[in-house]
């Protein structure tokens, strides 16, 4: 379910197609200026996003290690 979406990036605002994960992940780089440590060190977990931030779904989360 890709989408078209309406992004700023460091060459300014762009249009792109992006999935719902990849739209979540450009708004946190938006919201971190632009840097991928930020995102990962991010400390705002009331954002409705923060759970989302590092491209999983929060269910997803530790799938792995219970099928092993």
């Amino acid at each position: 379910m890709a989408v078209k979406h309406a992004i700023l990036t460091k060459e300014g605002v762009v249009q792109k197609t992006l999935t719902p994960m990849s739209a979540i992940r450009a708004k946190c780089m938006e919201c971190s200026n632009f840097q991928w440590s930020e995102i990962k060190e991010c400390n705002i977990p009331d954002c409705a996003l923060w759970v989302y931030r590092l491209g999983k779904k929060p269910d997803q989360q530790g799938t792995r290690n219970q099928a092993e």
